[in-house]
């Protein structure tokens, strides 16, 4: 147990001290620049200063290391994220039409999209749920999803922090319910793709990009009515969203997929 609470301690003091830092920063940024393209890419420039230095303490500087020949094979564990992007673009296209933004305002808003992709997957997915798999061991398909399930968990819970950031109570707990299961599917990709965790960011960015499209965050609203539009989703159809994402989870770590893996088949 001792050896447990050495990988465990460290990699949650290591997640969440960047974490609760941005979010109290953050804040004092946005008091201070009302323009919430700049205040919200200042912030996450800093929230990726924290995040690496969080890596190079914990000595973790590997997670940056990718195979592309696993990332070859793993990548189409991605396609249901995609085909749902392609799904919510058909909605979306039309507010292309309807951006607000300046071209300075646009580039921050592209620069925010993916410090949130490289700090959230580096935390989550680089440091913790390694640190997951770590404990339990890579010896078995158990192992493997139950570290992955642990990790969907400690994303989605984290979320649950943007009711201090002026969102709506039940949106926070519906946007912390729906990403657990996403980010056990974005766990079950990391894993599927040889740890790729640069492919995560770029997956994580681009499915923001569009969330965010989609809310009309572009188009005159705010970060926070963009969160707060989670709070319409009725309760089955948070469930309907749920059982997708645990379906598309269970596909990805498949007995005939996983095992080979574990055995450095792949």
């Amino acid at each position: 147990m001792k050896d447990k609470k050495k990988i465990l301690i460290p990699a949650l003091l290591g997640c969440f001290i960047p974490l609760i830092l941005y979010k109290i920063i953050g804040k004092i940024i946005r008091s201070h620049i009302l323009n919430e393209y700049y205040s919200n890419f200042i912030s996450q420039v800093i929230f990726a200063l924290f995040t690496f230095i969080s890596v190079i303490v914990l000595k973790k500087t590997h997670i940056y290391s990718c195979d592309n020949k696993k990332l070859k094979k793993g990548w189409t564990s991605s396609i249901l994220l995609i085909m749902l992007m392609c799904f919510y673009m058909v909605f979306a296209w039309i507010m292309l039409f309807n951006i607000q933004a300046t071209p300075l305002e646009l580039l921050c808003f592209l620069g925010q999209l993916f410090l949130i992709g490289y700090c959230e997957e580096t935390l989550f997915r680089g440091i913790m749920q390694n640190a997951y798999h770590e404990v339990l061991g890579e010896d078995s398909q158990l192992h493997v999803i139950i570290a992955i399930v642990l990790g969907g968990f400690t994303f989605g819970l984290t979320h649950l922090s943007n009711i201090f950031s002026d969102v709506n109570p039940m949106a926070a707990i519906v946007q912390a319910t729906l990403t657990s299961f996403m980010g056990m599917y974005f766990g079950a990709i990391y894993f599927r793709t040889g740890k790729h965790l640069w492919f995560l960011v770029l997956l994580h960015a681009l499915w923001d990009g569009v969330a965010f499209l989609f809310a009309g965050r572009l188009a005159g609203g705010s970060t926070t009515d963009a969160l707060n539009a989670t709070k319409e989703i009725s309760t089955s159809g948070v469930l309907i969203y749920g059982a997708i994402y645990l379906l598309a989870t269970i596909i990805v770590l498949r007995k005939s997929k996983v095992e080979p893996m574990l055995h450095n088949q792949l």
